[in-house]
């Protein structure tokens, strides 16, 4: 006795494969900033330089602009606001700092689109010989 319709000796019907939500668009993730040893910068300062990163290659190449205007700030470990200077187009020097951990922030990029992370955890080493420089590479909006 048959129950349902299924036709005998047909095949069965086969069992629709389950589906898969799409994953995510996943947010990629923007480089992040580095704060490199120079012996240009006084060992007790730290230096961030913004430019346009006309070939994308995160590297201030000859023949990159700098950028001015754009607010850069510096908070101490415990996050008290330091500084707060505008860019020229020697970019920011922070001067005269005690030894210890450093953050440096991108508040406003004035009209420039971040092509790296906005922030940076910066030491100044007691003793050190050299300070610190920090490239941020922008595009144009």
């Amino acid at each position: 006795v048959m129950t349902d319709m299924q036709n005998v000796g047909a095949p069965a019907a086969p069992a629709a494969a389950p589906v898969e939500a799409a994953p995510a668009a996943e947010a990629t993730a923007l480089p992040a900033l580095v704060a490199t040893s120079s012996a240009d910068v006084p060992a007790d300062a730290i230096s961030v330089v913004l430019f346009v990163d006309a070939n994308g290659n995160g590297a201030l190449d000859e023949g990159e602009a700098t950028v001015e205007g754009v607010s850069v700030a510096l908070t101490d470990s415990e996050g008290n606001a330091l500084a707060s200077e505008l860019s020229t187009g020697e970019g920011v020097l922070f001067a005269d700092l005690s030894s210890g951990a450093y953050q440096v922030a991108v508040d406003d990029a004035a009209g420039y689109t971040l092509l790296s992370g906005g922030e940076a955890e910066v030491t100044v080493a007691e003793g050190a010989e050299a300070g610190q420089v920090i490239f941020v590479p922008v595009a144009e909006e």
